[in-house]
């Protein structure tokens, strides 16, 4: 709970706005139970005799104890529903602008469950955590007070069940429930991949027998999901049934009867209907401690991931009318301090291509992200054209500099959808120009699905062609190319960078390409030598 009330959490920082309305509705929830226990205590008259007025009252009791209940649950949850969409947005803010090397932390079940579950569950908690309060603590204490009034201190001996039910849910329950929570969670985590993989690779997984791939992780998810249910009703369901047992009317009437079965009517129709009223929202304190068991889980699970370092931006603006060379400035192509990579001073100049190489592990694919601003500077300077690149705001850096990753994707749809994320307002003969110059032949209606690796590194650097960035980065651009196209496609960046001014940036390990471009940059360890 300290994770959404710490003035310094990002949690806290969202959930501020909703505290007045979640005040209001913790309130009127309370006051819904105490217009419920006015309505008892009215019948209770009643048994004793007295006017009829006392029925008229506790109609009228009950009447207002339902308005407030409905008053209270709608304005808990508007207030947190409001607290979830500012939590998605910052989310989702803070997701863009994690670094590849971070973001690789949270791919596939963990980023969904972070995203979907997890908020989900921090919903459940706060929409409910109002009524909760009310019930388990404000009217139970009222509760009690009328009892102890109407009957003595006696009368709290029918409490021991309750009691007694309650500590074994918020002891023995919640150790039972925690060793298997988390397995339960990573079974169905596997399931969902086992399926999910199976789904997407379906034409390669169907051709492996039963022991193998993704058919077989299957059978062993479902086999270990079903062991552990059978587990957990073992030992979990069967210890709740016998706490929820404890709670049942039967036993608290028991003990109300034994201490008093000679007590007047009315004095043992108040010994009854107070305590049953402190029991019975006992029976929903499971459910009420599973919401603030996955919501708390749930709050340090995004309380991590908001913390997590973004890559720095800055508010400054650059126009892409004038040439855009990159210069760096002592940079380390690392993401962490105890680099043994040379250092690197060298300016990438406009209107020519300069080949990046290396051995694998130097730092090359590093560096492209790092000059696209996609990660934080540890050691050095980058400006374009001379302004500091961590001062740039982000629409800027993506205005200016575009990053094709090695092996890059499609969407699921046409070629000229897929350019269209680039191009949106070119026309289809500009595609058709981009996808010349990138020596593919294919219709713009050709769904992706149906393109080959090396076509789709084709229409991927289609993009370059069509893109207004100056500064464009490639790694391995031709990696799933013959040499001919290769050397074709080399050709055409040339004459677009000299043409267009633009400042292009390729890793290759091919060393005929290398050797056709403008410039050329190594990088090195140290035990290599110094200097580049």
């Amino acid at each position: 709970m300290q994770l959404l009330f710490s003035p310094h959490s990002k949690l806290a920082l969202a959930l501020r706005p909703a505290i007045p309305a979640l005040t209001i509705g913790t309130l009127l929830a309370a006051g819904t139970g105490v217009m419920a226990l006015s309505a008892l205590w009215c019948v209770i008259q009643l048994i004793a005799g007295y006017h009829s007025f006392w029925l008229a009252g506790a109609l009228i009791f009950w009447i207002l104890s339902a308005l407030l209940s409905g008053s209270a649950s709608w304005i808990n949850h508007n207030a947190e529903a409001q607290f979830s969409g500012r939590l998605k947005r910052d989310v989702a803010a803070h997701l863009v602008r994690l670094p590849p090397s971070t973001l690789a932390k949270y791919k596939g079940e963990k980023l969904k469950r972070l995203m979907v579950d997890d908020i989900a569950s921090l919903h459940h908690m706060i929409a409910h955590l109002p009524s909760e309060l009310a019930t388990f603590i404000i009217v139970p204490a009222i509760t009690i007070g009328l009892l102890i009034l109407s009957t003595g201190l006696v009368s709290l001996l029918a409490l021991i069940p309750g009691l007694v039910a309650a500590l074994f849910y918020l002891v023995v329950v919640p150790r039972l429930a925690a060793k298997q929570g988390e397995a339960r969670v990573n079974v169905m985590g596997n399931i969902t991949a086992a399926v999910d993989d199976y789904s997407r690779g379906a034409p390669v997984f169907r051709i492996y027998g039963d022991q193998t791939g993704a058919i077989a992780d299957y059978q062993k998810a479902t086999k270990h999901f079903i062991e552990e249910i059978i587990e957990r009703v073992s030992k979990v369901s069967t210890s709740v049934a016998v706490a929820t047992s404890l709670l049942q009317a039967v036993c608290t009437f028991a003990i109300v009867y034994a201490i008093g079965y000679e007590w007047p009517p009315e004095k043992l129709a108040a010994a009854l209907f107070f305590s049953l009223a402190i029991v019975t929202p006992a029976l929903k304190l499971g459910h009420g401690l599973d919401y603030l068991a996955t919501g708390r889980a749930a709050a340090k699970r995004l309380t991590d991931f908001l913390e997590q370092s973004r890559v720095p931006v800055g508010s400054g603006n650059i126009e892409l009318n004038t040439p855009m060379p990159l210069t760096l400035t002592d940079v380390v192509p690392s993401l962490s301090t105890s680099s043994k990579t040379v250092p690197i001073n060298y300016q990438f100049r406009s209107g020519r291509i300069t080949a990046v190489t290396g051995i694998s592990g130097v730092g090359k694919s590093t560096l492209l992200r790092l000059l696209a601003g996609m990660e934080p500077l540890h050691a050095g300077d980058i400006r374009l054209a001379g302004i500091a690149l961590n001062k740039l705001d982000e629409a800027s850096i993506n205005r200016a500099i575009m990053l094709l990753p090695q092996s890059a994707g499609l969407l699921a749809t046409s070629i000229a959808g897929n350019l269209a994320l680039t191009a949106p307002d070119a026309t289809d003969e500009d595609y058709l120009v981009a996808l010349h110059c990138a020596q593919l032949d294919k219709s713009l209606t050709t769904h992706a699905s149906t393109l080959s690796g090396g076509e789709i590194q084709r229409v991927n650097l289609a993009r370059v062609f069509l893109t207004p960035a100056r500064v464009i980065l490639l790694d391995e651009p031709t990696s799933a190319l013959d040499s001919e196209t290769a050397f074709n496609v080399f050709k055409a960046l040339s004459h677009h960078a000299k043409t267009n001014h633009k400042t292009i940036v390729m890793i290759t390990h091919d060393l005929t390409l290398s050797e056709l471009a403008d410039d050329k940059l190594a990088l090195k360890h140290h035990r290599e030598g110094e200097g580049q």
